[in-house]
């Protein structure tokens, strides 16, 4: 090899280099700036700390997260499905105890993960198709994460952890099927994770990882039929590391998956048997064949999803609408070419074959996936959607590496017989060293970048904070307690952020044995002696008993709870006066024992009871509901947004912890 292709080469792999130092700086810019922030945990994400922090315990979880997937069905044995696994809790219960709870810990771990999934991506694609491509595989994951928001990459919520290793496993795959006997053991981990993380992303991986194996097997009968004209030495040699490779994946398989074998085996029903039965016996409406065809096209078309910025959830929700000629041209145009340039890349024997048959069977199992979506109330929550991101950019990687670059190269050797020096490599180091200062230069400019509001959750750290701080200076008690959670925001995210704050410090906080979360470890039996109670309440509605004593109280108004009744009364009085109905809509959703706050007042309406107060502060309603489930005049429709408005202000003015001592 000359001194000049050595330099090209090197020139490549610096540019390689470059191109990865962008893609992760996002994720190493949303760390340090939530490290910075001292975020606190807070809904699902205390949870999931708490669960990790049991994993080192006598109650060590043996499944995932709670399910929503069985919302108003009966499953077999009652209970709440889970899914599947809890890789999760295992990957933050090291640094949970190695920090002392730190939550600093947690924020850290996941954006190491996120950049070893990138940095691996860009390994596994260099592997399969040289530098060139992993530069373009970067450049493709800094555009995605410029489309969701550098904020996502270090939520530790289950849905999104996976989002990242699921293009890793997506990638592996490809190297399986061209019989990388080092992919096996590795997608065999990433893709547990993965599948453990959330029940969403079971299916593709089951299916993705099939045709994988089904490639290996058929590509390592071809290797041996070459082989027998080899030595026999090369043969033996070949079948040893084949070996060790496959029980490698079966070791590894075992230790991700004891677990759920476990619960399956010994508990009456299993996780596996609620999780069947809550896609069975489902009552939910589903997405459909139409609106999966929707998702799809919007998923691979021109321009795809993941290099599309959506700033708000109603933008979001245009991918449900019904696509223009121009999209669905771009989405028939994309899988055609991905399908034909496969056929011209398997008559070649070319790597990218397997890269286009793994992709096109992508999408066909996302729409299968999706016209089997239940929809919640209120449309499509844009976490169960979010993978369709992943999806779009690994089509379209595929797309480039299929289809593109045999163009591109054609187009080089026909213009090297006029220019011979585009023969020499100098012009696709240019061009790559190009493309990777694009996404090194994306990449800063990104990682500047916040995600959009929908995106994540609301930053509730500085509440939780202030509130545990109060409580820890003025209760010296620690416990037990039983935690109750009174109005909207304290149900959501502030109590049991306040609840993982205190018990990192050292506090003893229960919850009933009904809870879904951590009724199983933490919960006390109905019948239990009641220990004393803390109590986060939000906004003016809780009325603590006269025994009670509060302990923390953050933005205080001591006349908004009053103002706020009269509102209300004058709300409901002029409603009964005036009357109000369902809607055919609002019949319908009732009807469909949705398990919402609004669907138990539908359905108290839908039987003539009409308890307004207790509508308007479950669900905080506003014009939506008004205007689309229940039909009053304008001006209640008015009169009810203004008091939805200051309703949700006074959740955040008003938040207090209340302790309230166990009768005696």
């Amino acid at each position: 090899m000359s001194n000049t292709r050595l330099r090209g080469l090197r020139a490549v792999d610096w540019a390689l280099i470059a191109a990865v130092v962008g893609a992760v700086l996002p994720v190493a810019a949303a760390a340090v700036a939530r490290v910075g922030s001292h975020w606190r945990a807070a809904g699902d994400e205390a949870m999931i700390a708490r669960l990790s922090h049991d994993v080192f315990s006598s109650h060590t979880p043996l499944l995932g997260m709670p399910s929503t997937i069985a919302a108003g069905i009966d499953v077999t044995g009652g209970g709440t499905p889970h899914h599947l696994g809890p890789m999760l809790f295992w990957l933050f219960a090291i640094p949970d105890r190695l920090s002392g709870s730190s939550p600093a810990a947690l924020t850290i771990t996941i954006a190491l993960v996120n950049i070893a999934s990138i940095v691996a991506v860009a390994w596994q694609v260099r592997r399969r198709a040289g530098s060139s491509a992993a530069i373009v595989a970067m450049l493709g994951v800094t555009v995605m994460l410029w489309s969701v928001g550098r904020d996502l990459t270090v939520q530790i919520w289950n849905p999104y952890v996976a989002l990242l290793p699921l293009l890793l496993f997506l990638v592996v795959a490809w190297s399986a099927a061209c019989g990388d006997l080092v992919a096996l053991p590795l997608g065999a981990l990433v893709g547990s994770f993965v599948m453990q993380c959330h029940i969403l992303y079971a299916l593709p991986v089951v299916a993705v990882g099939l045709v994988a194996v089904a490639a290996f097997v058929f590509g390592d009968r071809l290797v041996r039929d070459r082989t027998d004209r080899a030595d026999r030495a090369d043969r033996d040699d070949n079948d040893r590391s084949r070996r060790r490779s496959l029980v490698a994946a079966a070791v590894v398989l075992a230790g991700c998956w004891w677990t759920a074998i476990y619960d399956q085996v010994v508990h009456r029903p299993g996780n596996l048997t609620r999780l069947w039965d809550s896609f069975s016996r489902s009552t939910q409406d589903r997405f459909g064949t139409v609106t999966a065809l929707r998702y799809v096209v919007k998923t691979i078309t021109v321009p795809p999803a993941f290099a599309r910025r959506f700033e708000n959830y109603s933008a979001y929700s245009s991918l449900n609408v019904r696509p223009g000629p121009w999209f669905t041209v771009g989405a028939v145009a994309v899988l055609g070419a991905l399908i034909l340039g496969t056929i011209v890349a398997w008559r070649r024997a070319a790597a990218e074959t397997w890269l286009g048959v793994l992709a096109v069977a992508t999408v066909g199992i996302v729409y299968f996936v999706l016209e089997r979506l239940p929809i919640e109330y209120g449309g499509v929550d844009a976490y169960r959607g979010r993978f369709l991101w992943i999806i779009s950019l690994y089509v379209w990687l595929a797309l480039v590496l299929v289809v593109g670059r045999p163009i591109a190269r054609s187009v080089v050797r026909s213009c090297a017989r006029l220019w011979p020096a585009l023969g020499s490599g100098r012009a696709a180091v240019a061009v790559s060293t190009v493309v990777a200062l694009a996404a090194l230069s994306a990449g800063a400019l990104v990682a500047g970048e916040r995600s959009p509001a929908y995106v994540v959750a609301p930053d509730d750290s500085s509440e939780i904070r202030s509130l545990s701080n109060q409580v820890r200076a003025r209760v010296a008690y620690h416990g037990p307690y039983l935690l109750v959670a009174a109005g909207t925001r304290a149900f959501a995210s502030i109590a049991s952020g306040v609840m993982w704050d205190l018990v990192r410090h050292g506090y003893d906080i229960r919850l009933l044995a009904g809870d879904s979360y951590l009724g199983a470890a933490h919960g006390l039996p109905r019948r239990a002696k009641v220990p004393h109670l803390v109590v986060v309440s939000s906004g003016p509605g809780y009325r603590p008993p006269a025994h009670a004593r509060r302990v923390a109280v953050l933005g205080t108004d001591s006349g908004l709870a009053e103002r706020l009744r009269r509102e209300e009364a004058a709300i409901v009085a002029g409603l009964e006066q005036r009357g109000a109905h369902l809607t055919a809509t609002g019949r319908a959703l009732a009807a469909k024992h949705y398990s919402g706050p609004i669907a138990y007042a539908l359905r108290d309406l839908s039987a003539q009871f009409p308890p307004w107060h207790r509508l308007i502060h479950d669900q905080t309603l506003g014009v939506l509901v008004a205007g689309k489930f229940v039909a009053v005049a304008q001006r209640d429709a008015e009169a009810l947004a203004r008091f939805d408005r200051r309703l949700s202000d006074s959740t955040s003015a008003v938040l207090s912890v209340f302790v309230v001592p166990a009768p005696t």
